[in-house]
């Protein structure tokens, strides 16, 4: 199957899907009209897509802002008229720097949730236990751990809740979510989303490769 460029993520009450340069989202608004907007996406400079690091550092921070843009987008539809007003006192200078607080900040947690929480933990173990193989799969035991009680605990959230049905709805829909996102796109095929790369990522650690 040749690759189709689709990407894509569930929002607020909608999803997001992308392809190259060209994106869009669908919003189910609280009268029960779906509300689409179009994404502008800055195409890659030539320098960066011929640079090896350089370019997939590019490529990860590019997704989390728009990702996080398209989530902050689609919860404004759902904002109370006090938050709305208070919106519009502000610059896009102040909501953009409002963003990029928030992505520093949610970047620093997850690292030191996931990444340093579990290599701590292992370091205590190491001192008991003296197998290194024991260990290693220790620590990647507690990093699934930890993933299955953040996604647990952040579920209980009413709105992330309803981003979970949303994002379960994408998987579940089959042909006919197929169907209506190649006909926007003009493409053939889009693959099934793949969530055991999500899961290996987490529990794989440079230091259990030797």
């Amino acid at each position: 199957m040749a690759y189709s460029g689709i990407g894509g993520q569930a929002v607020m009450e909608g999803v997001e899907m992308l392809n190259g340069t060209r994106g869009a989202v669908a919003v189910r608004l609280q009268d029960g009209t779906i509300h689409t907007d179009d994404i502008k996406i800055t195409p890659e400079p030539e320098w960066v897509k011929k640079t090896p690091i350089v370019r997939g550092v590019y490529s990860f921070f590019n997704s989390l802002i728009i990702g996080i843009g398209t989530l902050f987008k689609s919860a404004s539809y759902f904002e109370d008229e006090d938050e709305k007003e208070k919106k519009k006192e502000k610059s896009p200078a102040q909501e953009k720097a409002e963003m990029g607080v928030t992505l520093l900040i949610s970047f620093v947690i997850a690292i030191a949730v996931f990444l340093y929480l579990p290599m701590f933990l292992s370091d205590l173990m190491s001192s008991i236990i003296k197998v290194k193989w024991v260990v290693i799969l220790l620590e990647g035991i507690i990093r699934i751990v930890i993933f299955l009680l953040y996604i647990r605990l952040i579920g209980k959230t009413e709105d992330i809740h309803r981003t979970f049905m949303h994002l379960r709805a994408i998987v579940t829909t089959g042909e006919k979510a197929t169907e209506t996102f190649c006909t926007y796109f003009g493409i053939h095929e889009i693959p099934k989303v793949n969530t055991s790369v999500s899961v290996s990522s987490i529990i794989h650690h440079p230091s259990s490769i030797s």
